[in-house]
């Protein structure tokens, strides 16, 4: 069955009720595809090195129906990231990546607070792959 997968990188800067609040968010953007929530769990007395606070979204063959959804599921992320720093008051911006099944970069944004306009980093990580490939 397809599925729309919503992932914390780390479930203790991003819990897995935050990631959920942000599943709500998508379910209506698709309503025929199953959204899920995942967590990487954390091996006790580790630390993530990121700057980013980080939630990936991967999208099945039958969610990539063109631009206009993966457009609505940033545009959903964006406002997600937003709400989120206002209720915390502080924070370290929100790295958006969404995925396709292939695990190919369809978009990518950072969030840096609740107000500034989001950066688009969707070539620069694109072109970042594509130099670990070779």
């Amino acid at each position: 069955m397809d599925q729309i997968t919503i992932r914390s990188r780390n479930p203790i800067r991003i819990t897995l009720d935050e990631a959920e609040e942000l599943a709500q968010a998508v379910r209506p953007l698709a309503p025929a595809i199953k959204v899920k929530v995942e967590g990487k769990e954390q091996q006790q007395g580790t630390i993530g090195v990121t700057f980013f606070q980080i939630i990936e979204i991967v999208l099945p063959t039958a969610a990539i129906v063109g631009q206009e959804l993966i457009q609505e599921i940033t545009k959903a992320g964006i406002e997600w990231a937003r709400a989120r720093f206002k209720r915390k008051k502080a924070g370290t911006p929100v790295y958006i990546p969404i995925y396709g099944p292939d695990g190919e970069i369809l978009k990518s944004v950072v969030v840096k607070n609740a107000t500034d306009e989001p950066e688009d980093r969707t070539e620069q990580d694109r072109e970042l792959r594509q130099h670990f490939k070779r």
